[in-house]
């Protein structure tokens, strides 16, 4: 016969088997009343009343997990009712009403919270773009479908992986099917795709004697990207210089881009002299051509970590860092920027002014992570190969370069190749990290695509 059945109708005392059903309850680490229960069953004139007596004390002790959620007000007045009760032997009746009140607010105070937080949902509103180390505000829509308003509700929310400390919002009062919302405020630490552990709703409604909790999930993920910075304005004259240079080297115009005459200025090609009107006025004259070609920008990212050491993963933010600002200042220019990495499958994207997707390149690095065994050349090899002519070419090296792998085939005859080594002093020189609205200064007044980009998120008291 198993342990826990009960051993009613075995026959014997001394030396019976209950002895050997007695060892192996408290083996199993059952309670000393199972173990009355088998002791009245072998001998039930000797030990019936120790087996009442295990039962009462199973009734009338308080349940653990009650206790648990007792505040310090809850054991107050706990004790105060003990102390009335006691009294209440000696001096008569009021003592014990005020026990019996006491005891009834521990016992109201315990059932209604739980009624409070039973029908308790929430929904989280995110912001769209957050970057590490800013201050976000993040709104949460608490409903109550239960027929019993909530009151004094306490929401504390926190990032999975240590990544924020944790947020608080308070609720004064949600009526039966009503709905309010609140707004607290967060810090993310770390650049990463972060989702959030259960949310923890607590009340101390009505009395303030017990704290009750319910954790609730709701879905959502909070994408934080890599903090900005500010590059050197040198880099962007430098690349305007390039651009003018191609198109004074582009072989052929077409009719269509025709808008006028002009003097010959030094650089400009041969080609473009309209020979019968310089020879009419004396003077050489140049076509001018409206500028249709569409200025390209390439940013291939090298996402290997090998050899770097232990400053692998510091160098790695600082070029997602350097590649996000560089593609948001060149869509501000009005070029078209195409974005190459391993993330660690293949990442492509493609922005411009008219596309307006700047949040969905800093989504992707918010999400990338460190390919170790993939290359420069490999993403050569993986990515499309049509945005590298008549392009701007910024290879942003890690790992890669300290491998002495041949680049030379990112160039073709009428592009520009720039490569730059995160963590060298050339690095430092041009990027300086940490500026909350870095460029602003050098693009301001132009292009209105990118305005909702930079609006910075309203900061507003913790309710």
């Amino acid at each position: 016969m198993a342990a826990d059945e009960p051993a009613v109708g075995r026959p014997g005392y001394f030396g019976g088997p209950w002895v050997k059903e007695i060892a192996a309850v408290r083996k199993a680490g059952r309670t000393a009343a199972r173990r009355m229960e088998i002791m009245a069953a072998y001998a039930p004139f000797k030990f019936l009343p120790k087996m009442l007596a295990a039962r009462a004390l199973r009734l009338l002790a308080i349940p653990a997990a009650a206790t648990r959620g007792m505040t310090g007000i809850g054991w107050a007045v706990f004790a105060a009712a003990l102390v009335s009760g006691a009294l209440g032997i000696r001096l008569g009746n009021v003592p014990f009403l005020l026990s019996a009140i006491l005891f009834s607010m521990l016992l109201v105070g315990a059932s209604f919270g739980r009624l409070c937080v039973r029908g308790v949902s929430l929904r989280r509103s995110l912001p769209d773009r957050v970057f590490a180390g800013d201050r976000i505000g993040i709104a949460l829509t608490i409903e109550n479908s239960s027929v019993f308003p909530a009151g004094a509700l306490r929401i504390e929310e926190r990032l999975a992986g240590e990544a924020a400390r944790r947020g608080y919002a308070f609720a004064a009062g949600i009526p039966a099917g009503g709905s309010e919302k609140v707004r607290y405020e967060m810090r993310p630490r770390r650049r990463g795709v972060h989702g959030f552990r259960p949310t923890l709703v607590s009340t101390t409604f009505p009395f303030g004697v017990f704290s009750t909790v319910a954790r609730l999930e709701p879905p959502g993920q909070l994408a934080v990207s890599s903090r900005m910075g500010e590059v050197e304005r040198g880099v962007y004259l430098e690349m305007e210089r390039t651009f003018v240079r191609m198109a004074r080297t582009r072989p052929s115009r077409e009719d269509d881009d025709f808008r006028g005459l002009r003097e010959y200025r030094p650089g400009d090609n041969p080609r473009w002299i309209h020979w019968r009107t310089s020879a009419r006025l004396g003077k050489p004259l140049v076509r001018e051509f409206e500028r249709t070609e569409t200025r390209r920008v390439a940013i291939c990212l090298d996402t290997c970590t090998r050899r770097l050491g232990p400053r692998g993963e510091a160098l790695l933010e600082q070029a997602i860092s350097f590649a996000a600002t560089l593609a948001r200042d060149c869509v501000r220019m009005g070029c078209e920027v195409n974005v190459a990495a391993f993330a660690p499958g293949l990442m492509q994207i493609r922005l411009s002014m008219e596309r307006r997707n700047l949040d969905v390149l800093l989504e992707c690095l918010a999400g990338l992570k460190p390919a170790p065994d993939k290359d420069l050349e490999q993403l050569y090899d993986a990515m499309d190969r049509e945005i590298l002519p008549r392009a701007y070419v910024v290879i942003i090296g890690l790992g890669s370069l300290r491998m002495g792998l041949d680049l030379s085939r990112y160039r073709t005859p009428d592009n520009c190749v720039r490569t730059i080594e995160a963590g060298s002093p050339d690095f430092a020189a041009i990027f300086r990290r940490g500026a909350r609205e870095a460029g602003e200064e050098i693009f301001a007044g132009e292009e209105e695509g990118l305005e909702e980009a930079d609006v910075e998120l309203e900061q507003r008291p913790v309710v």
